[in-house]
């Protein structure tokens, strides 16, 4: 069922191959921060926990009703397109905090990253609902589940070996190894504008045929 969904559904695989490139990112860039704050930054365990936990998950309840109105107006592209550059944002912080060693920057970081969350979240439970209908979007958000799980077994592992990777190569590079995952996020947000603009154009040229 899986491969032939794909095959058959040109926007929902584009949809996929883009969530692969930028979930990546997202779902590297915990555990990596984790590794990174206690061995580069020397933060307390109470400060690790506030930053990667508890103040995302407080700017999540409240950044959730203005991506709740978002998604509603918004196809799934058009939303991704907009909601996927505050992951890159806050990759980019995080990645600029351990290169400059800078702890202030950790925590603004960590608010855009909570209101990524609240985005990401929404549209991953309800992306699929845009590609198909009521009696295959059981499928669809199988298919979404079991590639989510695929790469949440692998990418983890590869920004911790990235990361000592750079360690073994010379201790100084470790700093950088965040810019794996932001490389992974911005690259996967460039898709999705890529693509919502090729479905903007599409269905202009649609609608004037029409005319």
């Amino acid at each position: 069922v899986l491969m032939s969904v794909l095959r058959n559904n040109k926007e929902f695989r584009q949809y996929m191959t883009s969530m692969m490139i930028f979930g990546g990112g997202n779902l590297m860039l915990i555990p990596m921060l984790v590794v990174l704050l206690s061995e580069r930054m020397d933060l307390s365990q109470w400060q690790q926990v506030v930053i990667t936990s508890s103040l995302p998950l407080v700017a999540l309840c409240f950044s959730i009703p203005y991506w709740a109105r978002l998604l509603d107006r918004l196809h799934i592209f058009s939303y991704r397109a907009i909601q996927c550059w505050y992951f890159v944002g806050s990759s980019a912080l995080f990645a600029l905090a351990l290169i400059l060693g800078s702890t202030a920057l950790l925590w603004p970081a960590s608010i855009i990253l909570g209101s990524a969350y609240a985005g990401g979240n929404l549209g991953w439970n309800l992306g699929h609902d845009d590609f198909s209908s009521d009696g295959t979007a059981a499928h669809y958000m199988a298919i979404h589940v079991t590639l989510t799980g695929l790469r949440g077994m692998i990418v983890p592992f590869v920004g911790v070996g990235f990361y000592q990777f750079l360690v073994a190569k010379a201790p100084h590079y470790a700093s950088y190894a965040l810019l794996l995952p932001l490389f992974l996020n911005t690259a996967g947000s460039i898709s999705f504008v890529l693509i919502h603009m090729q479905r903007k154009q599409r269905l202009a040229g649609e609608h004037s045929a029409q005319e």
